[in-house]
């Protein structure tokens, strides 16, 4: 097994290990569909049809935006400055890896099995019991390609705010904004197509949109050019994934361990 390939199992099977974390993470999901679920119907019960939206395609939408929330939720930003606090950063940059691939590979290990362990079960009792519909014909795969594309730029994001650490030295206050960013402009929150038109032009320019609304909508078969949108997205995370790069080369000499 190679190193990075290491790296995806050990982060799966610590995970794993964590019995009462997954649990409590797999009640907090129902929770929050449930949540969901009863706000959104009383919402569309008061209002009728909303943006063209069915009762059906608007609990697809927020139940599904959840579940993907789930399986995309990337926490890199966090454990870098916790890790650089502690001083085992400096032991983990003697790795002969690339340390954005590493924790790339870490990161993948450990949403592999929210996914399969969290994310892929609540979606199937939604769609078992009704609250979810079925994809749209042809749908499928470009659903799955969108959801590569929202983590990988969730995992960008997260990389990019993680290397403001080296220079910041806490980064609580930037996780913060970007968590609140992500959320307003992604959809996670309210659906885009019910936001005023200005806004919602702002927010279709934007990258945040590719998270949660464009897969989504991908499902539902309510994206236009569904090739267009994705290279669009790709283009996002590329540069993402790229100013993060840069970002930490650049600011890595500024490496202080508070710990150790």
């Amino acid at each position: 097994m190679s190193g990075l390939g290491a790296i995806t199992r050990a982060a799966a099977l610590r995970r794993a290990a964590y019995r009462v974390d997954y649990w409590m993470g797999l009640g907090s999901l129902a929770v929050m569909l449930s949540v969901q679920y009863h706000l959104w119907r009383a919402v569309h019960a008061g209002a009728g049809s909303l943006a063209g939206l069915g009762l059906p395609q608007l609990l697809t939408y927020v139940l599904l935006a959840r579940v993907v929330a789930s399986a995309v939720q990337v926490d890199v930003d966090a454990n870098l400055g916790y890790r650089m606090r502690l001083g085992d950063l400096v032991h983990e940059l003697c790795r002969p890896v690339d340390w954005q691939a590493a924790l790339l590979a870490e990161s993948l290990g450990q949403q592999g099995f929210t996914l399969l362990g969290t994310s892929l079960p609540a979606y199937l009792i939604c769609r078992r019991v009704g609250l979810v519909l079925p994809p749209a014909p042809g749908a499928t795969g470009w659903f799955l390609a969108g959801l590569v594309l929202s983590y990988l730029l969730m995992f960008g994001l997260a990389f990019l705010v993680g290397a403001a650490a080296l220079r910041f030295r806490s980064v609580r206050g930037l996780i913060d904004l970007k968590l609140a960013v992500i959320l307003f402009f992604s959809g996670g929150l309210v659906p885009l197509d019910l936001y005023p038109a200005w806004l919602g032009r702002i927010a279709a320019w934007l990258p945040f949109q590719g998270i949660y609304h464009l897969p989504v909508s991908l499902y539902l078969g309510r994206v236009a050019n569904p090739a267009d949108a994705l290279a669009l997205q790709a283009g996002w995370v590329l540069a993402v994934v790229t100013a993060g790069r840069l970002a930490w080369l650049g600011l890595r000499r500024h490496l202080v361990i508070q710990g150790g």
